[in-house]
């Protein structure tokens, strides 16, 4: 964000802020309605933002694990933050297919 122009740092903002929001909200009505039980939930959220923002760093197509093998564990991870009995509520064939993008690196031979 510190590497934007100010017009284009004000337009990430605005995006974080929305996606920030949208967490919250979603967070929020899980506790009310019973389904999430944590300590924190603004600690909660960051950390299960911060897994999804922090795997663009250390994830690679020809790593150890594959892309779903990695969304089932962070969606164990998030459960578990949550305090949610039924830590793995989607089969590895329920998951959707994640979009590959121009700027992800080849997997190496």
């Amino acid at each position: 964000m510190r590497a934007l122009s100010a017009e284009h740092a004000e337009d990430m903002q605005a995006l974080r802020d929305d996606y920030e929001q949208l967490f919250a909200s979603i967070l929020a009505t899980g506790t009310t309605q019973g389904l999430f039980n944590t300590v924190d939930l603004g600690i909660a959220r960051l950390a299960m933002m911060e897994m999804g923002t922090g795997a663009s760093h250390w994830y690679r197509r020809d790593g150890r694990l594959s892309l779903p093998e990695v969304q089932l564990n962070f969606v164990s991870l998030a459960m578990r933050m949550l305090a949610v009995t039924d830590e793995f509520p989607l089969a590895i064939k329920e998951l959707p297919a994640p979009l590959v993008i121009a700027s992800e690196p080849e997997p190496k031979d």
